[in-house]
């Protein structure tokens, strides 16, 4: 919540672990996602892809539901146009630190960072740093040392590294085309 009004987000939705075995978490989240999109009647649905952004597994789950949901459309009253995943470019992470980690100057390994080729699409977010600083300084509570150079890091990576943009992949339907615009074509 803190995140959300940091970000200016009007309508925030938190879905809770729901109990029981993973099918039946995977039908309770799918479930309440076909609720909100009817709700909310979204163009655009943004998630993590299949490497789940930091490879963690409710990441990875997360994105695979809402994949899912999205091509089947059959379920859904309202059915959104766009499916992005979040990529971040191979050439801005030219170690073998992992983008983004829950200890980013510890991690190490290949994944969670995509192809140039593979990214569709490019959006400018500077104007949003200020907010965007504000959504991580929600994520860690009480303060610890570790969570300041977590926190620094992240915005290391989000203003210089990625130098303030949003890189993603059209995953659905199929691009046609370099984009500057989400909602280019709706």
């Amino acid at each position: 919540m803190c995140a959300s009004r940091a970000l200016g987000v009007r309508e925030t939705f938190v879905l809770r672990n729901p109990a029981g075995e993973l099918q039946q978490i995977v039908a309770a989240v799918a479930g309440r996602l076909i609720e909100l999109i009817n709700q909310t009647k979204p163009d655009v649905l943004i998630t993590w892809g299949p490497d789940g952004f930091t490879g963690h597994f409710r990441h990875i789950m997360v994105g695979g539901v809402v994949t899912r949901v999205f091509q089947q459309q059959g379920l859904l009253k309202h059915k959104p146009r766009k499916l992005y995943n979040i990529a971040f470019p191979e050439a801005r992470f030219p170690d073998t630190r992992l983008p983004f980690s829950a200890k980013a100057s510890d991690e190490a390994g290949p994944l969670g960072a995509v192809s140039e080729k593979f990214i569709t699409t490019e959006v400018d977010g500077n104007r949003y740093m200020k907010q965007t600083r504000g959504a991580i300084a929600c994520h860690t509570l009480p303060i610890r040392e570790s969570d300041k150079v977590w926190r620094q890091e992240w915005h290391q990576r989000l203003e210089t590294t990625l130098g303030g943009k949003v890189f993603l992949r059209l995953a659905l339907p199929a691009p046609r085309g370099p984009e500057t615009d989400i909602f280019k074509g709706l």
